[in-house]
């Protein structure tokens, strides 16, 4: 499972999640993250189409999952989808398929909402 996302929190997040979902967090590939200066947000979007080149490269013969986590802040979240797909067009790759095990989380709230969530703390709406 390859990681790719803005922070720490982030990353601790997603390892803890897929590690309960099974997978092995030994088999991770996490992405460095932003060295403290710019925007984690840029730098995920900028990262994006250098790791689904990689992971396209391998996925064939491997078992592989691309994991992306930003947060949406003041955009919409349709929005960073268009965003992440102009830097794939702009790499000259395709878009994102259907069948591709890439599945991109734009959190609209805090990632805290989403750890409160999962652990049952927060009422469904």
């Amino acid at each position: 499972m390859i990681i790719l996302c803005e922070d720490l929190q982030q990353r601790t997040f997603l390892t803890r999640t897929l590690a309960k979902l099974g997978f092995e967090p030994k088999r991770f590939r996490r992405i460095a993250l932003p060295a403290g200066k710019g925007s984690g947000e840029q730098y995920v979007r900028e990262q994006f189409p250098v790791e689904v080149k990689a992971f396209r490269s391998r996925a064939a013969r491997m078992q592989l999952g691309l994991v992306v986590m930003m947060d949406a802040d003041a955009q919409s979240v349709q929005s960073h989808y268009l965003q992440l797909d102009a830097m794939l067009q702009s790499s000259l790759l395709p878009i994102r398929a259907a069948n591709e095990r890439i599945a991109i989380l734009i959190p609209k709230w805090n990632i805290e909402t989403w750890i409160h969530f999962l652990f049952g703390d927060v009422e469904r709406t």
